[in-house]
């Protein structure tokens, strides 16, 4: 049962709490990229009416994510087709959850936006879609991020889309607990209950999305090999012989056919740019410690899947629940059932160009061997 924000216990001093609760909890770290701008969709202490009026006159699905003036959390607010949502999001010890939702738990914000691009966030079966920024020459989160650290303040043009059904690679990780652990993962709350402000207002209610009890998945990342996105090509291609190249070559010997190198995330779209929708290989971010699954989708846009390597040695799309034992398997599956909301699948491993993969620097090691 999701719970909108009327019914999640509120603090006294709510303005002033819920700044100290965004500084002492450091969440700038989680709301801002490795470039040092801050995320389109984070939006700092505005009201519900002030999200509902950024998101007047844009597309279903269309959403922002909001520090809360009354409980120590977020809102995620979203335009429906009559009306526009506002679900709670709280911080339960270093994961995030949607209030009333147990599908997932999440080590990020940015994992929590993926998650619900590709699940309905309610019953109505509403996604996320694009993400509402800063309106022009505004700055709604001055407040909280000052006298914090240094970050490049650059208000977002409205309505920019990050990385639309496809995961950003310059998100951060963090270390996460063992996903062999199936219980839910509730954690105590050391807010206070009182009673809620008047002065908030009310829109109309969300309806409650029934939610079967099942196994808390926890969002993540890899197997802990890198949390910053500060890595140099050295420790990306020793990240990959210590923990990939092995898992990536088939028995008989060579890297599977889907498997090309290292690339970044401008050459694999350059690459498969005029390719059929379908068409996909398996590369390693050129910026960090990452498997990604870059693919032509079927609306003519190059769309980039992270993959979590988990510390049970599974894999598993960023955003999605299921995990496999192996690359392969995740490879096929996705040829069977699509990996986008708008139905994507996985068909034919290629680029175009005639390019050939060059695995040198990664078979000896050193990458000063030749970049691909």
């Amino acid at each position: 049962m999701f719970a909108r924000e009327s019914r999640i216990s509120r603090v006294d001093n709510p303005l002033g709490s819920s700044v100290q609760w965004f500084r002492e909890t450091m969440q700038l770290k989680n709301v801002r990229t490795s470039n040092g701008v801050l995320e389109v969709w984070f939006h700092g202490l505005i009201t519900r009416t002030q999200a509902e009026d950024l998101l007047e006159g844009r597309s279903v699905g269309s959403f922002l994510l909001r520090v809360s003036q009354t409980r120590f959390g977020y809102s995620l607010s979203f335009k429906g087709k009559t009306r526009c949502y506002h679900i709670a999001v709280e911080l339960r010890g270093s994961l995030y959850i949607v209030i009333g939702d147990n599908r997932a738990s999440f080590r990020s914000l940015r994992d929590l936006i993926i998650f619900y691009k590709r699940h309905p966030v309610v019953e109505e079966g509403y996604v996320l879609t694009d993400a509402v920024g800063q309106e022009d020459n505004t700055c709604d989160y001055q407040e909280l991020v000052e006298e914090m650290t240094e970050i490049t303040l650059t208000p977002t043009r409205t309505g920019q889309r990050p990385s639309s059904l496809e995961v950003a690679e310059e998100a951060t990780q963090s270390p996460i607990p063992s996903p062999t652990d199936t219980t839910p993962v509730i954690m105590s709350h050391s807010l206070t209950d009182t009673t809620p402000d008047p002065a908030v207002e009310r829109s109309t209610p969300v309806r409650s999305a029934p939610v079967k009890p099942r196994r808390t998945t926890i969002i993540s990342r890899d197997w802990g090999e890198n949390e910053n996105n500060n890595t140099s090509r050295q420790e990306i291609v020793d990240w990959f012989r210590r923990t990939q190249m092995s898992p990536l070559m088939k028995k008989q010997g060579g890297f599977y056919p889907w498997f090309y190198g290292i690339l970044s995330r401008s050459k694999a779209e350059l690459m498969l740019k005029n390719n059929d929708p379908g068409c996909f290989f398996v590369r390693v971010c050129d910026d960090q410690c990452m498997l990604c699954l870059s693919m032509k989708g079927s609306r003519g846009k190059v769309k980039h899947f992270e993959i979590a390597c988990l510390p049970n040695k599974k894999y598993q799309v960023i955003g999605e629940l299921k995990d496999f034992r192996n690359m392969n398997n995740l490879i096929q599956y996705y040829k069977m059932y699509p990996i986008s909301a708008f139905g994507d699948k996985l068909k034919e491993v290629g680029c175009g160009g005639g390019y050939a993969s060059d695995f040198t620097e990664l078979l000896n090691g050193s990458s000063d061997s030749g970049h691909s």
